[in-house]
Formats: C-alpha cells, sequence, structure tokens
C-alpha cells in the first residue's frame, strides 16, 4: 500500500478513536486530563479538515466564440458560453491535487484560451483558475452551391470584384479568402445564356461565421422584369396594371414584403392590378415567379401617394391668337393652380403646333392658313380636370408690337442718338432685348415735325388694314383701318398680360384721339423736371393703352411701344 494512502488512513482512525475515547468520558462523567482535551482538540480538526468539500472555479476573459469545454482532472465536463467566474461541478478535498485542461477550444470566431495555473492543490476555500481567450487570426472561404444551371457565361461577383466563372451545377470557392465576420455581397455579373436564365441567390449578403460559408445559387429558365419601375400610383384609384416581361411558364407569383394593400399579383403571369387603400412610401419589392423546376425574381420600387387636388384657374393670356403662317410662334404659356398630369386641345391645334403635356404651353410653327377656329384646352390629373377657351387664325401677314425692357427719361435723342425724337426712340426699340425677331420696329410715339397720325401722317409707324399682335405670345390686339390707325372702343386684348408697364406715346387724351399732344418733352429733347408728356399703360383695353389724360415729367423712367414694320 502507498505510505501516503497509509497516512491517510492511519490519521484518520486514529482521529476516530480518540473521539469515542473523549465521547465515553463525557457519558461516564470523567472529568478530562487537561493534557487530553489538547489531543481530542486537534483530533477534531483533523477531522474536519480531511473532509471538507471545496469548489473549484475559473475565471474566463476574452472569450466571443462558441463552444468552449474544460475538463478538471480529465472529467467533470464544464460548458462555458460567456466571459465571468464558473464552478465545476465536483467538490474536491483541501490538499487535493487537481489538473484542468481544455477538451474543445471556442470557435466562431475561432480562438485559443491559456489557462494560467492549470495544475495545482486545492489549498483553500476559494480556489480560482485564470483563463485568458484570445482571437486566432484564421482565414475563411467563401463558397457557391449551384443548381439548375444549363446554360453558360454564369460569372458571380464577390463585393463587386473577385470573379467567380461557373461552368456547372456543384460547389465552387471564391479565390479571395475573408476573416471572421467580414461582410460579403454576392452579385450576379453575368447572367447564362443558351439558353437565357435567371438566378436567385439565397442569402446574397451576410457575414463570414464559420470555416466553411456556402452560399445556395439556383438557376432556371425563368425571366421576370418590369421596365418600368419606379412606379408611383394615387390612393383610391385603380392603378394601370403593371405588366411584366416574362419568359417561362410559371404556378406561382410572390412579393417580399407583400404588396400595398389593394394591390395583388396574378399567379401566371405576376402582373400588378388593383385598387390601392393606403398611402405608402417608396418602397422596394423583390417579385418571385417560380414553378416545380425553379424560380427567378425581379426588383420594382412602387410608391402610393395622396390623390391630389384637381387643377383649378387655367387661363392663357388671351381669347384670340392672330399667328403668322410659317413663322415660329412665341411660346404661348397658360397660368393655372395645381398639378397637372395631361393636356389636350380639342379639336387638335393648327398644324404644325403642339401642346406640352403638364403646361400645356403651345409651341410650334403653323403651316397652313385657317379662319377663326374656336379651341377647348383640358388640363388634368388623377384628381380632375379644368378647361380653358379661346380662338386661332393664321394668316399670312401679321404684324407684332412689343414693349420694351429698357426705360428712358424725355430725352430719347441723347439716348438714342438719332438726328430727331422719333428717329431715336426707333433706335431704341431695335436695339432692346424685347424685340420678339429680325424685323425693323418703330416707336409708336408723336413727335410733331417728325412723326405725326393726325391731321396729317408724317413718317406714321401703323400699317393700314393690318393685325397687330403681341410680341410676347401672339394675342390679338387690334386691326387698323385704311386710314392706318382704328376707332377706339375696346382693344381686342391689353397690349402686355400681366403687371401693369407705361411707355411715352406723347399722343393727345381721349376724345381728340391721336392727335398731338403739347406734352411730349419738346419733342423728346428734354428730361427736365419742369416739362412734361402723355404715356399709355399697358394693361388697359380702352384708349388709356395710347394715353391715358394724364402727364408725366420728364424726368420719369418709361417704356417705349414698338411696332413691326
Amino acid at each position: 500500500m502507498n505510505w501516503s494512502w497509509k497516512k491517510s488512513i492511519l490519521r484518520g482512525n486514529f482521529a476516530l478513536i480518540l473521539l469515542l475515547v473523549f465521547n465515553l468520558m463525557i457519558y461516564c462523567k470523567i472529568e478530562p486530563n487537561p493534557k487530553l482535551s489538547f489531543i481530542f482538540s486537534l483530533a477534531a480538526n483533523s477531522s474536519t479538515n480531511s473532509n471538507t468539500q471545496i469548489s473549484l472555479a475559473i475565471n474566463v476573459s476574452g472569450l466571443s466564440g462558441t463552444g468552449l469545454v474544460l475538463q478538471t482532472n480529465l472529467s467533470d465536463n464544464l460548458s462555458i458560453t460567456a466571459n465571468g467566474i464558473f464552478s465545476f461541478a465536483n467538490p474536491m478535498n483541501l490538499n487535493q491535487a487537481y489538473s484542468i485542461t481544455i477538451l474543445n477550444q471556442p470557435t466562431n470566431p475561432v480562438q485559443s484560451c491559456v489557462i494560467s495555473n492549470a495544475i495545482g492543490t486545492i489549498v483553500s476555500s476559494q480556489n480560482i483558475v485564470s483563463i485568458t481567450c484570445s482571437i486566432i487570426n484564421v482565414l475563411y472561404s467563401l463558397s457557391v452551391n449551384v443548381s439548375g444551371l444549363s446554360g453558360t457565361g454564369l460569372v458571380l461577383q464577390n463585393n463587386l470584384s473577385d470573379n467567380l466563372a461557373v461552368t456547372a451545377n456543384g460547389i465552387f470557392n471564391f479565390t479571395n479568402v475573408m476573416t471572421f465576420n467580414q461582410t460579403y455581397s454576392i452579385t450576379i455579373l453575368t447572367k447564362p445564356s443558351n439558353p437565357d436564365q435567371s438566378c436567385i441567390i439565397s442569402s446574397p449578403i451576410g457575414n463570414i461565421v464559420s470555416t466553411q460559408n456556402t452560399v445556395s445559387v439556383v438557376c432556371s429558365n425563368l425571366i421576370l422584369s418590369y421596365t418600368g419601375s419606379p412606379y408611383s400610383y394615387f390612393v383610391n384609384s385603380a392603378i394601370t396594371p403593371i405588366i411584366p416581361s416574362l419568359t417561362g411558364v410559371i404556378t406561382s407569383c410572390t412579393s417580399s414584403p407583400a404588396l400595398p394593400t389593394g394591390l395583388s399579383l396574378v399567379n401566371t403571369t405576376c402582373a400588378i392590378t388593383g385598387n390601392p387603400t393606403v398611402i405608402q412610401a417608396a418602397t422596394n419589392y423583390i417579385i418571385t415567379a417560380g414553378n416545380t423546376n425553379g424560380a427567378t425574381t425581379a426588383n420594382l420600387n412602387l410608391a402610393i401617394t395622396a390623390m391630389p387636388p384637381a387643377p383649378t384657374s387655367l387661363v392663357y393670356p388671351s381669347n384670340l391668337f392672330v399667328l403668322k403662317q410659317n413663322s415660329p410662334v412665341p411660346t404661348i404659356t397658360p397660368t393655372m393652380i395645381g398639378t397637372v398630369t395631361s393636356c389636350s386641345s380639342a379639336p387638335s391645334l393648327p398644324l404644325g403646333l403642339s401642346i406640352n403635356g403638364t403646361t400645356c404651353a403651345i409651341t410650334g410653327t403653323p403651316t397652313t392658313l385657317q379662319g377663326s377656329t374656336a379651341y377647348v384646352v383640358t388640363a388634368s390629373n388623377a384628381g380632375g380636370s379644368t378647361t380653358a377657351n379661346f380662338s386661332i387664325i393664321v394668316q399670312a401677314v401679321v404684324f407684332k408690337i412689343f414693349i420694351t425692357a429698357s426705360t428712358y427719361n424725355g430725352d430719347l435723342v441723347t439716348a438714342g442718338g438719332g438726328a430727331n425724337g422719333a428717329l431715336s426712340a426707333d433706335i431704341l426699340c431695335n436695339l432692346d432685348t424685347n424685340k420678339p425677331n429680325a424685323s425693323i420696329y418703330k416707336a409708336v410715339i408723336i413727335d410733331s415735325a417728325n412723326r405725326t397720325a393726325v391731321p396729317s401722317f408724317i413718317d406714321w409707324v401703323l400699317i393700314a388694314n393690318t393685325t397687330y399682335v403681341r410680341g410676347s405670345d401672339s394675342s390679338a390686339i387690334f386691326t387698323t383701318n385704311a386710314t392706318r390707325i382704328f376707332t377706339f372702343g375696346t382693344l381686342t386684348n391689353s397690349i402686355r398680360f400681366g403687371t401693369q408697364q407705361d411707355y411715352w406715346t406723347g399722343l393727345q387724351n381721349a376724345g381728340i384721339d391721336w392727335d398731338v399732344s403739347t406734352r411730349r418733352c419738346v419733342d423728346w429733347v428734354n428730361s427736365n423736371i419742369g416739362q412734361t408728356a402723355r404715356y399709355g399703360l399697358s394693361d388697359l383695353t380702352d384708349y388709356s393703352s395710347f394715353s391715358t389724360g394724364a402727364f408725366a415729367t420728364c424726368n420719369n423712367f418709361k417704356r417705349l411701344l414698338c411696332a413691326e414694320q
């Protein structure tokens, strides 16, 4: 028998005998000798120390993986799932030897754990052994498991690089290895052809979590696509069915996430139909079409917005436009309130003209003569519509009127540099940025010695029996008579559409129409405050459009009214 075992047995028996003697003396009421009391105390302590059960604990730090299993004395397995202090299940005796070993190192990520004092002896009521774990820089493979492939040319990418050409079904590894928890993103660079196929990647984006990471790629002869994405529709309004391009016969069609409430997929075509009943922000959807042999996917973006209010107050700058044949018209732009998705004209506009689908502006070059024809333009959206009425005449001869962009005081001779007031004003008209075309223009202005209409014509600027229109939008203003003027009642339209502007004319006031006024800045050579001149207003349709009857001092700045020649 081993001597250590002998000592243990002898120590245990001796202590037991002493305790029996001690208990017998108490029973018989025998007073023990003091020296014997000390011996009995030693025996009691010896018995207690030899039978005390003590835990063996470990303090784990740095653990991030899973699967760590420890043992003590090649048994008593202890699984560790987190950092902290843990005890083995089986307690030990004082002075008992222990040997802690690692049965399984942690993985995901792979780690190496080191025990600071793996072998020792139980020496106190609390024995804690330290274990420190650290990640091992292990490289991992990323692979794909391809099935259903019958075409050629399939090329996959990881993170937009590391091209992987796949020629058959099976498991294939990307060339570049990755580290633990690194993000991968598998995409299809080239789809298979001969025959054309589509392929679905089961989990295209993820993180490396093990030594072998395999992603499923399933190919089929089904091909699905939506060419109109992104789509936007109004709530509570039936949509125009979204019909995809589909190759192959399918038996099922699903959406992830689910389509907006009120919309549905046709299982055999993947067409989207219905009446959406809930507003929804723009959302990406993955549509999956499948049959018993495989599946394919297509992406689309869809939004459901609130129904807009119907447009209102569609107004064109005139109710009559007189256009010149074979001459480009200035853009005729209306005003309106609201958003428009469709503009149409009934009947169709004259040949050569077109209408913008969202602004209702009219542009183009009319090519055919026509008399006055009425048109109705309708501006609409999903919420409703509004209309505007006007007429169009196309003539061989049409002359234009415009108001200058620049302003001048009463000294037009200095500003224009001409021989007299009228000629100086003509020069300014032809230099102005508002001039609508390359024609020659003259100023509608009175110069007593150089330009008059009544009582006699001197270099008068209007032409007999001619229709004049706005240079900005071809709205009819007036038509002259044989005497190269017209009788004032009401103009067809004001000289300008929009904010009021004023311009020098020097014409006599109403009742003395077209005559020479005495107020004309001394025939447009004087800009002093002591001199005055007559002027017209652009937004009026009576004689005040040429002469208000009022006058302004010549130091004021006003525009000029110019007529095409």
